[in-house]
């Protein structure tokens, strides 16, 4: 799996493109980078681009130790917008999954679409933002 992190300065959205299947330990880098960088805040909007990514081998159990791993490591990460965007059905379906599971836990606000402008402009709509 390959993790591309870019902030959009005018925007103000870091964009993260996924790329293969999905690994625990490579999010988790994901995480360390998006917590740890000077060049936006650590609860900085950001926009998940799943559309190449393979969430084949994924079920509750791999969202549940996301999230496990999230709330454990990451608990100042809070109060902004993720965007996920996956292209096929049974992606669609699976980042669902994994907002239904976590809507309880983490405290931000999650939408899973079809469409990156659409995720975007989403994100935008943020009020205060």
């Amino acid at each position: 799996m390959a993790i591309k992190l870019k902030y959009d300065q005018h925007s103000k959205i870091l964009k993260v493109t996924v790329v293969g299947d999905l690994d625990l330990h490579e999010i988790a880098s994901a995480f360390d980078e998006i917590t740890s960088s000077e060049g936006y805040p650590s609860n900085v909007d950001t926009l998940w681009d799943m559309r190449k990514a393979n969430l084949d081998s994924t079920n509750a159990e791999f969202w549940q130790s996301l999230i496990g791993m999230r709330q454990q490591r990451y608990p100042k990460r809070k109060n902004f917008r993720l965007a996920l965007v996956a292209s096929s059905d049974f992606s669609f379906g699976m980042l669902r999954m994994y907002e239904m599971l976590s809507e309880p836990h983490l405290p931000r606000e999650l939408m899973v679409f079809r469409d990156l402008p659409a995720a975007e402009q989403w994100i935008l709509d943020k009020p205060n933002r």
